[in-house]
């Protein structure tokens, strides 16, 4: 029999299993549940059945509460945890055993347990930015913070029930505050959800409507409904520490040999950039590691490479390809060149088709000019060569400053879009400012159709100046393009930005993100060579001093 002043009693809905009231924590050294049928007590940190005065671990509610109430005999906090469980546990009852009869039997409970979603609710950043009106006492303006919110939900995250880890794989932007946040997380079959305190093994009753501090990975647990089983998860918010859309650059070495190029050009192949520069009459190539490029080393070629070997130079089908003395060259090294044996041409009626020029390599085709100035192909080491087909006046074609790029279709992984970018011979269309652009679409696939180069000059707003010596590279998905001065009609500056195509050419702009290094300097010389390696990074060669930069934009280093 227990005294009654030591007892708090909890009267009870006769058809329900109990309203779970926790009793030490509210001030009872003993508490009566009457449970109909199954009447408990609660004394001394355990849960008896009064019928036989023996401890009880027959529902589930008294496992529970043993559980907790062991752990009250070493922790104060014993309160905060317990009372959160009292009103589930009532909510729970109440909704589901007041909906029958008075038997509880009718319920059922499920052992087993996970989470098995997790998404964000609205997010802050904070941005800081110049204020307009308020200044130093030098008169600069000062730094101003302002809020800016944006949908997490829009952030999947990865539940890995193997790991039992929940991350996004797709970080949060720069600047989102990671401590205050409102998430949402379901349960397998209404499981019961814990949170662990950041700096104690606390568990706490979690709520949607709290906010989490996600500085730091934090520890949910969630139980079975019938108590049996748990899991512990670990939640990492993951957020960029970097700006995207910020350009950095360093300056990697000064190599003074440049200055007596009359024009470059730079290729990335197998880890190294070769440089192609043009001293008078011949051509001399140089090579840099990209992860070590202090210094450049000039390639003691097998062969004397002419003057135009410098700009027919390109990359194709793992090899280095240029032409000198009216011959296609492929190199493995940059310093052995070879030549086909067999005649570089093919016979349809009486006409043969030979390269004159070469114009760049794509992961399929090597493309090339013949003397009239029309458009080959070859897909055979540039052995045999195939006439291309011309929607658009070839008059209209660049003469000079050729740069070709492979745009990969990311609806289609066999089809490409071959972008060709140049200025007219010298002399020529006089009163024009703007560059000579022309596309086609390539398809691989077998019996895919076949399509026709068309100028795209003429067809936008926004086109690219005429640049001396200009310089066009693919850039991740976008094109760049630099160059010296501007020619005929152009008053461009030279070397006054870097500007980016987001269309395969079609248009043209400048913008913040891409921009030339601090310091950047190639005044007296248009000359200038352009690569990107394989860790996205973008190589200016300047041939006024020498310098030599390497840039990239932090989003295209990231893994």
């Amino acid at each position: 029999m227990i005294h009654a002043s030591l007892c708090l009693y909890i009267p009870m809905p006769c058809c329900c299993i109990g309203q779970l009231t926790f009793m030490r924590s509210l001030g009872a050294k003993n508490a009566l549940i009457p449970f109909k049928n199954h009447p408990v007590v609660y004394k001394k940190h355990q849960i008896f059945n009064i019928l036989d005065n023996k401890p009880c671990k027959r529902r589930l509610i008294c496992r529970i509460l043993i559980k907790f109430a062991a752990k009250n005999k070493k922790s104060k906090r014993m309160k905060r945890i317990i009372i959160p469980f009292a009103i589930l546990f009532s909510a729970l009852v109440l909704t589901a055993s007041c909906l029958n009869d008075d038997n509880d039997d009718n319920i059922t409970y499920y052992g087993d347990t996970a989470i098995t979603s997790f998404s964000l609710g609205t997010m802050n950043r904070y941005l800081t930015t110049k204020a307009l009106t308020q200044v130093d006492e030098n008169g600069n303006p000062l730094d101003s913070v302002y809020k800016e919110t944006y949908t997490g939900s829009s952030y999947v995250f990865t539940i890995d029930q193997l790991q039992r880890e929940i991350y996004n794989p797709d970080s949060l932007p720069l600047h989102t505050d990671p401590a205050h946040v409102i998430c949402t997380v379901g349960t397998k079959n209404s499981g019961l959800l814990l949170i662990k305190d950041v700096d104690s093994d606390t568990l706490r009753y979690y709520q949607s409507t709290d906010s989490i501090d996600f500085t730091h990975p934090r520890e949910f647990r969630v139980y079975a409904n019938d108590g049996s089983a748990y899991r512990n998860y670990t939640v990492k918010l993951n957020v960029h520490q970097e700006d995207p859309d910020s350009f950095r650059w360093n300056r990697v070495a000064v190599d003074n040999r440049f200055m007596a190029a009359s024009q470059m050009k730079a290729l990335c192949f197998n880890g190294n950039i070769f440089i192609f520069c043009q001293e008078g009459t011949v051509t001399k190539v140089y090579k840099t590691n990209k992860n070590n490029s202090s210094a450049c080393t000039l390639l003691d070629t097998n062969m004397s490479l002419d003057a135009d070997a410098c700009t027919n130079a390109t990359v194709f089908e793992n090899m280095l390809y240029t032409m000198s003395d009216g011959k296609v060259l492929c190199s493995v090294d940059g310093a052995a060149w070879y030549s086909s044996d067999m005649v570089n041409a093919v016979s349809e009626g009486e006409e043969y088709y030979m390269p004159q020029r070469l114009l760049g390599g794509t992961g399929h085709k090597l493309y090339a000019y013949d003397a009239q100035g029309r458009v080959l192909w070859s897909d055979l080491h540039g052995i045999y060569w195939q006439l291309d087909r011309l929607l658009d006046d070839a008059a209209m074609l660049p003469k000079q400053d050729i740069s070709l790029m492979a745009m990969p279709v990311a609806t289609n992984s066999s089809t490409e879009r071959i972008v060709l970018v140049g200025n007219p011979a010298e002399g020529t269309f006089a009163t024009d400012s703007v560059a000579l652009v022309w596309n086609k679409v390539e398809e691989y696939a077998d019996g895919a159709q076949t399509h026709a180069w068309m100028s795209c000059t003429e067809r936008n707003g926004n086109r690219l100046p005429r640049l001396a010596k200009l310089k066009v590279c693919k850039y991740g998905d976008v094109l760049v393009a630099l160059g010296g001065k501007g020619e005929a009609a152009s008053k461009a500056e030279p070397f006054s930005h870097l500007y980016v195509s987001y269309d395969n050419g079609l248009s043209w702009q400048t913008e913040d993100k891409y921009v030339l290094p601090e310091g950047f300097d190639n005044t007296g010389s248009d000359v200038s060579a352009l690569a990107v390696d394989e860790e996205n990074c973008l190589w200016i060669f300047c041939g006024a001093n020498g310098q030599v930069w390497r840039g990239r934009l932090n989003q295209l280093g990231w893994k």
